[in-house]
């Protein structure tokens, strides 16, 4: 299934986020990030998931580390509107149900992308609204009530450059 990677990042010291954006910015086995306001800081992606995982553990502040395999390596390159709000969405399902899920997910109209993935969590999907608040009516309203979901974790996506 795996043709690229997602990676989860927790920092003990939040403050070396920042730098840590910027050295990611250069690496090469890194396709795209975002910081993030949740359960982790960060979140990498790459078709690499071995080498992401190594540069992103070697990180100044960076305490935990998370990888999942999914299915495709450049689910989130497409750059994000920065007029608009977005956050990440991982989903954990019954497995009987988790096509349905997916193809569910597929339909609803603010989830700007969505990839299958292994190891922790089903499906990974970016969520998109006007605000936050639209964000997490999504969320709430749409997602969380769909069939076959046992649990998710939702991080919203943080531009550093209008902190």
């Amino acid at each position: 299934m795996s043709n690229g990677a997602c990676i989860l990042a927790h920092f003990a010291d939040q403050e070396k986020l920042t730098a840590a954006a910027t050295k990611l910015s250069t690496d090469k086995a890194i396709s795209r990030w975002d910081a993030v306001d949740g359960h982790v800081h960060l979140v990498a992606w790459s078709s690499d998931a071995k080498v992401a995982r190594g540069s992103i553990t070697k990180l100044d502040g960076v305490d935990q580390v998370t990888a999942y395999e999914t299915a495709q390596a450049t689910t989130a390159t497409t750059p994000l509107d920065p007029s608009r709000c977005y956050a990440y969405v991982f989903v954990e399902t019954e497995e009987a149900k988790r096509s349905q899920v997916a193809k569910a997910l597929g339909e609803v109209p603010e989830i700007v992308t969505c990839t299958t993935a292994r190891g922790g969590c089903d499906i990974i999907a970016i969520v998109s609204g006007e605000t936050f608040s639209h964000v997490d009516a999504v969320i709430r309203d749409r997602i969380r009530p769909l069939d076959g979901i046992l649990r998710l974790k939702h991080n919203r996506i943080i531009d550093l450059k209008q902190l």
